[in-house]
């Protein structure tokens, strides 16, 4: 069995794992991390393009692939397997890319809990997935009410 769970090392990203943690450990599945960073504008992608956003980018794009990478080591000390992947887009669409190429047998999110004008505004990341997954999706309410 796999579960996949997207991170976006946001304060509730270690509430999210320890339930995702639970579950696996319970149903001897493996945990499939998944962080998807924002894509390179077109623009920056230009030769002659400014350089500053580009590190700016660049930095951030490092950053997650480090933050990403210990928390495998740290969920590597539990009795589950793990596994992680990098990389960038919509973050719904990856998301739903990645559950099918793992053949995933669960997604595992979080609900950040915003209000209504932000839904309506903004949408939600979880939201899109819940409607949209093909697999069975908990969400994980990470707000205080």
């Amino acid at each position: 069995m796999k579960i996949l769970v997207p991170v976006d090392f946001s304060k509730n990203t270690q509430t999210i794992l320890d339930e995702a943690l639970k579950i696996a450990l319970k149903l001897n599945a493996k945990l499939c991390l998944l962080h998807v960073a924002d894509s390179v504008p077109e623009f920056l992608g230009m030769e002659h393009g400014p350089q500053s956003p580009r590190d700016t980018l660049l930095r951030k794009h490092e950053e997650s692939k480090k933050a990403l990478l210990e928390i495998v080591d740290t969920l590597k000390n539990q009795d589950c397997g793990v596994e992680s992947k990098w990389t960038t887009g919509p973050i719904i669409e990856m998301v739903l890319k990645e559950a099918k190429i793992l053949k995933a047998d669960m997604i595992v999110v979080g609900s950040h809990g915003h209000g209504a004008m932000y839904q309506i505004l903004v949408g939600s990341v979880s939201e899109g997935i819940l409607h949209q997954s093909d697999v069975p999706v908990l969400v994980v309410p990470t707000h205080e009410r």
